[in-house]
């Protein structure tokens, strides 16, 4: 049983989930209180402290701009954890949902939704990203649909293979057999038992969407150059490494730490929800 002692323990003996979770939480909390903790408005120019090195007044240093890089990360940190959170959970919707009806019901619905992911499968993701955002326009709206609709499949098709297996299984064909609606063996049998492999392919997406974000962004089509993010702070800081390294250096540990955190809490999440491995 799945209870906040067993995970408190399974914490303890895998360390590297421990990690990944302080890691998430830390930038969570950055992201939540960002206009309390940050030390400078992330958007005041002050051309007088262009490219200042990391100093007491700043402590990050300064970009070319002269804003204050620390400030601008660390309100970076909600627009990258915004994009990589809400297009999963987007996603998950949407796969959870067709994989259910292509799983459960088969049938008519089960091939054309299977034609539909073979379809987005086979065409480029990058392109699809690049032709959406260069015509509608950068910005964290778009980025959060265009990621959403993106990665819908990878969860379809899990949850399509957990609904096949479940609806032959012992305890739906009891509840069939009693007359329990079809409504019901969905909620109560058939999606909490995919809810674990579904939360941890959310975890590597959601770090693959900030991944993602940081590389439209640096090309100039993800969040709006207004809006402060890892991305943009990386493609500002492209040819002042040599001159200027902070303007560069700090932006890309920030990617490298959250996906490095998202990553191992993920990895220890499929081991604490797999039915077939201890979790006391």
């Amino acid at each position: 049983m799945l209870t906040v002692k067993s995970l408190t323990r399974s914490l303890r003996r895998q360390r590297s989930g421990a990690i990944g979770l302080a890691i998430v939480s830390l930038f969570v909390l950055v992201a939540v209180l960002a206009p309390f903790i940050a030390p400078h408005d992330p958007n005041v120019v002050a051309l007088e402290q262009r490219l200042q090195s990391p100093s007491m007044s700043h402590l990050l240093g300064t970009d070319s701009l002269g804003r204050d890089v620390l400030s601008r990360l660390i309100y970076g940190a909600r627009v990258s954890l915004l994009v990589g959170v809400l297009p999963a959970l987007l996603s998950m919707v949407i796969g959870v949902v067709a994989g259910v009806v292509a799983g459960y019901f088969r049938g008519v619905a089960d091939v054309v939704i299977m034609r539909f992911a073979d379809v987005q499968l086979a065409f480029p993701f990058i392109l699809l990203a690049l032709t959406v955002l260069a015509t509608l326009g950068g910005g964290v709206t778009q980025l959060i649909l265009v990621l959403g609709i993106a990665n819908w499949v990878s969860f379809c098709r899990i949850v399509r293979g957990e609904a096949m297996s479940i609806r032959e299984r012992e305890f739906v064909l009891s509840a069939r057999a009693i007359g329990v609606g079809r409504a019901q063996i969905l909620a109560r049998h058939v999606l909490p038992n995919v809810l674990a492999p579904v939360l941890v392919v959310a975890s590597f997406v959601a770090a693959t969407n900030i991944l993602i974000e940081a590389s439209l962004s640096f090309l100039g089509l993800g969040v709006d150059a207004s809006t402060p993010s890892w991305g943009s702070m990386l493609a500002d800081g492209r040819d002042l490494l040599q001159a200027a390294w902070w303007v560069e250096t700090f932006p890309g540990l920030a990617i490298v730490v959250t996906v490095l955190g998202i990553n191992l809490f993920g990895d220890w999440l499929r081991d604490y929800l797999d039915p077939r491995l201890p979790t006391a």
